[in-house]
């Protein structure tokens, strides 16, 4: 008999400092209005906004509306094959907004559940985010359900995590995939 943890076993609850939302959550309306959207989030108490587009605005005019709101972005949400189609505007626009990840949210087109495509995915993340990482930002890919899918006695997410560098691919894990 007997506690199976003691008292100081237990994290002391602590208070966020830092509230952050995805704005893919809100794509329509950022789509219909981006700048009174961003300030809504602002009002709502939001300190920090993960963006998935900037709605044809540069990474300039991203950073003032964030600026002008009182608002950070640490990371995005692109597409791998939109990055590779101009690897320096995308990563001169992270820049700008002040983002230190670029995070991939679905697999690269093309990509089939094998082991093989997979394999070739973790290599191409660690390409990328080598050449990343040498402009100072970090790429980063978030999970769907499809990369627990078992094939070949593994599934994507295990050859993510394994053949992938952490010095040049952060997993995003999407709890609610997971």
């Amino acid at each position: 008999t007997g506690t199976a943890f003691a008292s100081s076993a237990v994290a002391a609850p602590r208070k966020l400092e830092r509230i952050g939302i995805q704005l893919y959550t809100v794509r329509q309306q950022m789509r219909a209005d981006m700048p009174g959207t961003v300030a809504a989030i602002a009002a709502m108490g939001y300190k920090d906004v993960e963006f998935a587009g900037y709605f044809g605005r540069t990474g300039a005019q991203v950073r003032e509306m964030l600026d002008a709101n009182g608002l950070k972005s640490p990371s995005t949400h692109i597409g791998f094959d939109a990055m590779k189609t101009d690897w320096n505007k995308t990563f001169d626009d992270a820049q700008a907004i002040g983002q230190a990840f670029l995070t991939v949210p679905s697999p690269p087109n093309g990509t089939t559940n094998t082991v093989a495509s997979w394999q070739k995915v973790a290599d191409d993340f660690n390409a990328a985010g080598e050449r990343a990482r040498a402009r100072g930002l970090m790429l980063g890919y978030n999970n769907h359900y499809t990369e627990f899918a078992a094939m070949e006695g593994t599934s994507a997410f295990e050859i993510l995590c394994t053949r992938t560098d952490p010095r040049y691919v952060a997993l995003e894990m999407d709890v609610c995939w997971a």
